[in-house]
């Protein structure tokens, strides 16, 4: 009551009163909406700490979303005392009202008072400017093998089930699912001017692919599981794989075998071309060879004569089977990823190799950068790793699977990364942080949506995190845009 009377002998009339209490009001409801931001917020900073990016960006884009609450301005009210009032930077008052600093507070006009708390837009900035995924496509079984176009705007992707999809990464849409395969879809490839693809399946079969038709071209018969297929740089061959201990290298012109190389003493699992030779090259050495090179389960590497069929160099290191393959731009060096949980880094005129560590599971594709100076390999661990080539050292580790991640490849402009897992998604990932500095709250969350992928919060985690709308009785989880809610 006390209170009560010395804020009526503050105030001058009874309109007065009542614009003061209604400012108190939003104040107190201002102060525990920045409250609840700061919460999620700190949520959001251990989901990211626990290695759940997903969760964590989900978390931080609704730390940022805070309703704002709307504030009449009175007689002699500045943009910089309300901000003081409310307890909020003035930049952000200005950034949420599209205000500039010379700007005026007219008396009776209408303010939006953010209530976003400054570490919650701090986390966001963090999480979002990190290197990280920008697309998950859900494909509907596992994905055991994915390419990217050497355009960069579609992907291909092998499922367990035997289909093949090709989709946009721009929008994630579907384009075309080829239908041809018995069994589960191994590895795909596109070919290097993008009008057809390669695939090798369980059904012990390749199919070349017309991309304009979605039609197969030519069917080849194996007479054994195929496990990888690689087009030559000119496209004009192949070379497959197999669980009968062979590489054979393939006439796509004619449709026809044209070598079979044999020297694996276990099954072949991954295959892989070289450049071509290039006695022009600046570099004081040069690939005499085509060079092809495969990996088995007899835990070795070989490097063959792609054109002759000669065994080069036998490559001892790993002490597991050796899952996937790929050799460097120049041709000097070759990746491989191992069940010994190891990525080795090959010079292929020496045949030396050191390790690189860092996965927990069984390494199951690699792939070089086009410039050569970094690598992806992926694992069964659920994750993929960025690799500086040259230092062989550890760049930076994306989570985000809840499966193995049986594939990767870089995009044609090294930039972006796509993987496949068992989990059944395809994800296309951004391999540098970007600049979000300077940004407000809302520009963040506005560049987040377009930038990243952000996941919707399960019924679930928004009952643990208080996160509203919560979802209705039957179990229907509000949509969330980036600036509203909807559960119709």
């Amino acid at each position: 009551m006390g209170a009560v009377i010395a804020l009526l002998l503050r105030t001058n009339s009874v309109a007065e009163f009542a614009a003061a209490a209604t400012a108190q009001a939003i104040e107190a409801q201002a102060q525990m909406s920045r409250e609840w931001s700061a919460l999620l917020a700190s949520s959001a900073g251990q989901a990211w700490e626990a290695n759940d990016p997903d969760l964590a960006l989900a978390l931080a884009v609704e730390a940022n979303t805070v309703a704002s609450r709307p504030y009449i301005v009175q007689p002699g009210d500045t943009l910089s005392g309300i901000a003081q009032r409310f307890g909020v930077p003035v930049d952000a008052l200005l950034d949420a009202n599209r205000l500039s600093a010379t700007d005026t507070a007219y008396s009776g006009a209408t303010l939006a008072i953010p209530t976003v708390a400054t570490e919650a837009q701090r986390v966001l900035a963090d999480i979002a400017s990190a290197p990280g995924a920008r697309q998950r496509v859900e494909l509907g079984d596992a994905v055991l093998s994915v390419a990217y176009h050497p355009e960069g705007q579609m992907a291909l992707a092998g499922l367990a089930n035997g289909d093949i999809v090709l989709w946009d990464t721009g929008t994630g849409a579907e384009v075309r699912r080829l239908s041809g395969h018995y069994g589960a879809v191994e590895s795909v490839a596109f070919s290097p001017d993008g009008q057809q693809a390669l695939s090798g399946s369980r059904d012990m079969t390749l199919i070349l692919w017309d991309l304009e038709t979605g039609t197969p071209a030519h069917q080849f018969e194996v007479g054994s599981r195929v496990t990888s297929v690689a087009f030559s740089p000119d496209g004009a061959r192949a070379l497959s794989g197999s669980d009968d201990r062979t590489v054979r290298l393939w006439d796509l012109v004619a449709g026809v075998e044209a070598g079979r190389f044999e020297g694996h003493r276990a099954k072949v699992q991954s295959v892989a071309f070289g450049p071509p030779p290039n006695p022009q090259a600046a570099s004081a050495r040069y690939v005499a060879y085509q060079y092809a090179l495969s990996s088995s389960l007899d835990n070795t590497l070989i490097l063959w004569d792609a054109a002759t069929g000669a065994l080069l160099r036998r490559l001892e290191g790993h002490t597991d089977y050796v899952n996937g393959v790929a050799i460097s731009p120049d041709g000097f060096t070759a990746l491989s990823g191992s069940d010994d949980r190891s990525v080795r880094l090959w010079d292929l005129t020496t045949g030396e190799s050191r390790a690189l560590t860092g996965h927990t599971s069984r390494v199951l594709s690699v792939a070089y950068s086009p410039d050569g100076l970094t690598a992806l390999s992926a694992s069964a661990d659920g994750t993929v790793i960025l690799w500086d080539a040259k230092r062989a050292t550890q760049i930076y580790r994306f989570y985000g699977h809840t499966g193995a991640v049986r594939s990767v490849a870089y995009s044609p402009g090294g930039q972006r990364a796509l993987s496949g897992a068992e989990d059944g998604s395809a994800r296309v990932w951004d391999l540098q942080s970007a600049d979000l500095a300077g940004l407000s709250s809302a520009a963040l969350v506005e560049w987040t949506y377009e930038n990243r992928y952000v996941r919707a919060l399960t019924c679930a985690e928004r009952e643990r995190y208080r996160v509203e709308p919560l979802c209705t009785p039957d179990g229907v989880a509000p949509t969330r845009t980036p600036t509203a809610y909807s559960t119709e």
